[in-house]
């Protein structure tokens, strides 16, 4: 699920990077449509506009109503699919985005940005090989797109291409050292690596990059756990809660922490706060039933092992 969230939640400089690729293929893909004629068409082109001005807005739900109204009055306007698959990829709705990629292709068949936005998708959902034969699709044509090369190195990474991944990463890094992203992944690499002094090295030079990015201190945190300094993992765990209190992640791991030096009820209290937040992570109720067991709480043992068990059958 931590692994998952690195895609999820890049940071705002990255987030607007790739958002202003989209925006040119946006452009592009709607002056081809203006070029048709006919009035469903430039009504189509009216209802795209009006979803353009949405999603500059970040009201991605009020956007993708807008395109559907465009591709509802012209079912081959290329550029409305493209813009709500965007915006479903935003909001998490990874299905439908895909769908709309999908689409725009059939009609656009040399769509980069589509071809991008389909290997986000199947990313989303966890789909690590398709997503990463998109990625080399579009890097066969725009070998600088940094973000895909980092995407694509995060689909290896979950493919076991660890090595592949590792020089995607590098890659990245080269051309732009001053990405707390890229360096956070790499650093997340080297940790599955087990190499946690490359991986220390790595978040440390994150963390001087984007200071308040509560997730660099949740990982850097786990990374000193697995090496047992408890006492830094710790602080950066706490660091991590102070930054953003809703973070589950941040809870999950410093209850972890607390439950291996034996302090069950300050345990149990930060994976029951994890739940409250994350109720659906079979993992937590796994370790708050057995912080529980040794806490002397039958009932709680009982109750999170019976969660766990129904939740992993579900997944």
């Amino acid at each position: 699920m931590n692994q998952r969230r690195i895609f999820t939640t890049q940071s705002a400089q990255n987030s607007t990077r790739r958002f202003n690729g989209w925006g040119n293929a946006l452009l592009l893909l709607a002056a081809l449509t203006a070029a048709l004629t006919g009035c469903s068409k430039r009504q189509s082109n009216g209802y795209y506009d009006d979803g353009i001005k949405a999603l500059n807005a970040g009201q991605y739900k009020e956007a993708s109503d807008f395109f559907t109204l465009a591709t509802d009055s012209n079912p081959r306007n290329a550029a409305a699919y493209l813009a709500r698959g965007i915006c479903s990829l935003r909001l998490g709705d990874y299905e439908p985005s895909l769908r709309d990629f999908q689409t725009t292709l059939t009609l656009s068949p040399g769509s980069i940005d589509a071809r991008r936005g389909s290997g986000e998708a199947h990313l989303g959902l966890e789909q690590w090989e398709e997503a990463a034969k998109d990625f080399d699709a579009v890097l066969a044509v725009a070998p600088d797109d940094l973000n895909t090369l980092n995407n694509r190195g995060f689909a290896r990474s979950h493919m076991g291409l660890l090595q592949e991944a590792l020089e995607d990463f590098d890659a990245c890094i080269k051309k732009d050292p001053k990405c707390a992203l890229y360096l956070h992944n790499r650093g997340s690499l080297y940790r599955r690596l087990e190499q946690p002094n490359s991986a220390l090295a790595d978040f440390n030079d994150a963390i001087a990059l984007s200071p308040d990015d509560p997730i660099l201190y949740v990982t850097r945190g786990s990374t000193y756990y697995q090496a047992g300094r408890w006492d830094d993992a710790m602080r950066d765990f706490n660091t991590a809660i102070e930054k953003d209190g809703t973070l589950a992640a941040g809870y999950k791991s410093r209850g972890k922490c607390l439950k291996s030096q034996g302090e069950w009820k300050q345990a149990i209290a930060d994976f029951s706060r994890a739940i409250e937040l994350d109720p659906l992570d079979s993992e937590l109720y796994y370790e708050r039933g057995a912080a529980a067991l040794q806490a002397g709480d039958q009932q709680m043992y009982d109750d999170d092992m019976a969660k766990f068990s129904a939740l992993t059958e579900q997944q």
